[in-house]
């Protein structure tokens, strides 16, 4: 019914599908390690951002917990980060680094 060459090339193809498959889970892996060396390099380069994010994270994940509502969480980590962000050396990196952070920790989860 099919051809020799046909038959070869369905297998390679096959082959190929399988590969792909087996090498998601692999890069999955790679791209949260990715991720998490990236948080790193903004930790250990811009610490005062991270300090600043991490309380604003905590205070809203706290106020989530009170109202169940993520807008308001949202809204409370940016107004948060705004003010804190004016305690830090420049205002305007410490907001771009909060916001990178936020951005890598939602690929985390």
């Amino acid at each position: 019914m099919f051809s020799n060459s046909t038959k070869q090339k369905f297998a390679i193809f096959a082959g190929a599908v399988m590969a792909m498959g087996l090498s998601q889970p692999a890069s999955a892996q790679s791209t949260r390690a990715q991720v998490r060396a990236e948080i790193g390099r903004l930790a250990s380069g811009y610490p005062g951002s991270t300090i600043v994010y991490s309380g604003c994270r905590a205070v809203a994940e706290d106020d989530f917990a009170r109202t169940g509502s993520v807008s308001h969480a949202l809204g409370t980590l940016t107004g948060c980060a705004s003010v804190g962000c004016a305690f830090t050396d420049i205002y305007s990196d410490c907001l771009r680094v909060n916001a990178r952070l936020f951005v890598l920790e939602l690929r985390l989860s």
